[in-house]
């Protein structure tokens, strides 16, 4: 589908090796697994006995998970629902129905000419390499393209994005960047919660940071009702940056500014409609002002080195033989 990967996930990230705490996060006083993929070895004595409890689990109900389903594609869903058995199960099996109908996509123009308006595109990455999705809900129009259209789209965006942007066990999660600009009680696209309700609980634990970009005075406040109904770790990870006349200064704690677009306070050349996917942004610069602050060890950016990258057509990068493109 992709005529040219370049770009997509930069030389340098494949030998960059996550900090513990990039590993595991701490979150409202509780421990977060961000990256998954890791040695059995390496998850806490709660991660191991859920697990654990899990497969003793599914001995007493008599059910076998698909070969291709791997404890860190549990382990999510574990953590996702709070480590409730049941509950997980429950969602586990939602997941595999739902990929064992809908996946593959086929890739047409009605999904790329929704991606080209700039409903949903990435650009740039933070200082970790994680990739910086941008999300325009006032680029929704259900007049222009039919619900299932747009819908199959954010679903193509979602595995286009795991499958061509992530390196298991370096890169597993996203930032997502929501411009509320132009949003009004008058024009909100209300149906726009029914485009993630059927894959809520799909894509578990990929969220880093949410960054909420222009936000009005009435929706500071349906914000803050809403916070009750998306729960206390999404809002967490929530940060409402304040446009500062055009700077979005708070953005660049853990993002350097080339990596984004000027008419978000960055450095780089906004993108023009048409041209949001695939994107073929590239930006070498990733320290960010948290570097900065806080370099002992120097620019890390500068001191790794490439070595031994495959190219293999349309995966483009192999550097980890456990990686699974589902």
């Amino acid at each position: 589908m992709i005529e040219n990967n370049e770009g997509l996930i930069p030389l340098v990230a494949f030998n960059y090796q996550p900090k513990i705490e990039e590993y595991v996060d701490e979150l409202l006083g509780q421990k977060v697994r961000r990256i998954f993929h890791t040695d059995f070895n390496n998850y806490s004595e709660k991660e191991k006995n859920v697990l654990n409890e899990y497969h003793n689990y599914l001995k007493e109900i008599n059910f076998s998970l698909p070969e291709n389903y791997t404890d860190e594609d549990a382990l999510r869903q574990l953590q996702g629902n709070d480590y409730d058995i049941k509950k997980s199960h429950k969602e586990i099996v939602h997941e595999i129905e739902w990929k064992k109908i809908n996946l593959p996509i086929n890739f047409n123009d009605d999904i790329k000419n929704v991606l080209n308006t700039g409903f949903f595109y990435i650009h740039g990455r933070d200082r970790c390499f994680r990739p910086l999705i941008f999300f325009n809900p006032m680029k929704y129009d259900n007049k222009k393209f039919p619900f299932e259209i747009w819908q199959r789209a954010t679903e193509y965006f979602i595995e286009f994005l795991i499958q061509k942007c992530f390196i298991n066990g370096r890169i597993e999660n996203w930032n997502m960047i929501v411009d509320c600009k132009e949003l009004s009680m008058t024009n909100i696209p209300w149906d726009l919660q029914n485009l993630f309700k059927n894959i809520k609980g799909v894509y578990r634990c990929r969220l880093y940071k949410l960054y909420l970009l222009n936000l009005s005075g009435i929706f500071n406040f349906l914000w803050n009702l809403s916070v009750k109904i998306i729960g206390p770790t999404v809002e967490a990870k929530a940060t409402k940056i304040e446009n500062d006349k055009g700077k979005y200064s708070d953005l660049f704690k853990l993002i350097n500014k080339n990596q984004v677009e000027k008419k978000y306070g960055g450095n780089a050349e906004n993108v023009e409609i048409g041209n949001y996917f695939p994107l073929s942004f590239q930006c070498n610069e990733y320290y960010s002002e948290l570097d900065e602050k806080n370099d002992k060890d120097g620019d890390i950016y500068n001191k790794i080195e490439i070595d031994n990258v495959n190219f293999d057509g349309e995966i483009f990068y192999e550097m980890n033989p456990k990686r699974n493109l589902k």
